[in-house]
């Protein structure tokens, strides 16, 4: 099965989906990472090169890549506005496609920052300082990002609703019925007892 973790930045896709794949046994792909090794480059750079609708097309040649040479797979999708760079990838009944998504004061306590060499960085006092306009940015983001997904054909919504990512996993794992390293670990604890 191929998981797909949607959700605007900072919603917790990385963390989440890292935590999900150890639990499931599957292997774990952040479509950011991946971008930076198949394009050599820094996510500042690449994200400040070229149009956004040329940035979208690369990631969906990207996310080609990842899913055709991967059967069990967690894959963190970066948002993505021009949905047809990765619409016609994904619309296969063996993908789950699941939208995260939290209220924007949970995801404003999430937000980090990081440099041209994508080092992150502490800037609390910055942060703080403009928490309205930030929180403002986020929801505009849940708004237009949300009616993307909705076109994808999302398999579901999941409201993270500030729970720690490991939390956040077991839900998904009950929520959605999945099968993997979660479900050996119950059998096997019961065995002990």
């Amino acid at each position: 099965m191929k998981i797909l973790l949607f959700g605007v930045s900072c919603v917790g896709k990385s963390t989440v989906g890292e935590i999900l794949a150890k639990k499931l046994g599957y292997k774990y792909f952040d479509l950011d990472d991946e971008v930076k090794k198949y394009f050599n480059t820094t996510i500042d750079s690449f994200v400040n090169t070229g149009w956004l609708y040329d940035r979208d097309m690369k990631r969906g040649e990207v996310l080609r890549n990842i899913i055709h040479h991967n059967d069990d797979l967690v894959l963190a999708v970066t948002p993505v506005y021009y949905i047809t760079g990765i619409k016609r990838y994904i619309q296969s009944p063996d993908f789950l496609r699941i939208e995260l998504y939290d209220s924007p004061e949970n995801i404003f306590e999430r937000i980090i920052y990081t440099d041209e060499n994508d080092e992150v960085y502490d800037n609390e006092e910055y942060k703080q300082s403009h928490r309205k306009e930030l929180i403002r940015e986020i929801k505009k983001d849940i708004t237009c990002y949300g009616a993307k997904y909705k076109s994808i054909g999302m398999s579901g919504r999941f409201n993270i609703n500030g729970d720690s990512a490991e939390a956040a996993a077991d839900r998904l794992i009950t929520e959605y019925n999945l099968k993997g390293g979660l479900q050996v670990k119950i059998v096997f604890n019961s065995e002990l007892f």
